[in-house]
């Protein structure tokens, strides 16, 4: 059976590309160009839309339910809590990733996603930018002094975090003033799989481990 990632570089299919080197899984890789030609994209995921994850012919889309189905396909990677309570909370957490932090960064890179109104557009994004800053602050209380998202382990959560850790570089926000982050940001980065991912994407975090040994 064949899993298949479909990958834009700099989206937030970075997540189960980390997921996926972290499972220990064979997988096939497929960068998308989302902003060229997608005709042949269509015929795998009509929605156009990254991620996607096929397993033979089963077609999974959502950060979520793929970054689930990764870790349970790998049990031995532990990459999410067996405890039902543990899981909740981690199910949780990524929810509000998808629902808050990715809804704010689409508002103030894509406002034309919202409104073909240029006015409004450009008060999406000043309206935004405070908000996002303010979501990534909640991002930094929710790690505390963890290690990991899901305390003492690596986890999908973290591997999905590591989006908007990039994405909050990429916009220019001041993520040095989130020590946590910054300190997790560090471990995650001594993660060879974390680095291989990095290296399939676009962004500041791949220029910084450009260089770096595999």
């Amino acid at each position: 059976m064949t899993i298949t990632l479909y990958h834009h570089r700099g989206a937030c299919s970075l997540a189960p590309l980390v997921a996926l080197g972290e499972s220990g899984l064979d997988y096939r890789l497929s960068v998308v160009n989302l902003a060229g030609d997608r005709a042949e994209y269509l015929r795998v995921n009509p929605a156009g839309k990254v991620p996607a994850l096929t397993i033979g012919d089963e077609l999974l889309t959502e950060n979520l339910a793929i970054l689930y189905r990764i870790a349970a396909m790998a049990p031995a990677a532990r990459l999410f809590p067996d405890d039902a309570v543990e899981a909740s909370r981690q199910l949780s957490l990524m929810a509000w990733f998808g629902s808050t932090l990715h809804i704010l960064r689409r508002q103030i890179r894509m406002p034309l996603r919202f409104t073909a109104d240029k006015e409004a557009q450009a008060k999406l994004v000043a309206d935004g930018r405070p908000k996002m800053w303010d979501a990534l602050q909640d991002l930094e209380r929710r790690l505390g002094d963890r290690e990991w998202f899901g305390g003492a382990r690596f986890g999908v959560a973290d591997a999905y975090a590591l989006v908007f850790y990039d994405w909050g570089l990429a916009d220019g926000f001041a993520m040095a003033e989130l020590p946590a982050l910054t300190r997790w940001k560090g471990r995650m980065l001594e993660r060879p799989a974390v680095r291989a991912a990095l290296r399939e994407n676009a962004g500041p975090l791949h220029a910084e481990v450009a260089e770096q040994p595999a």
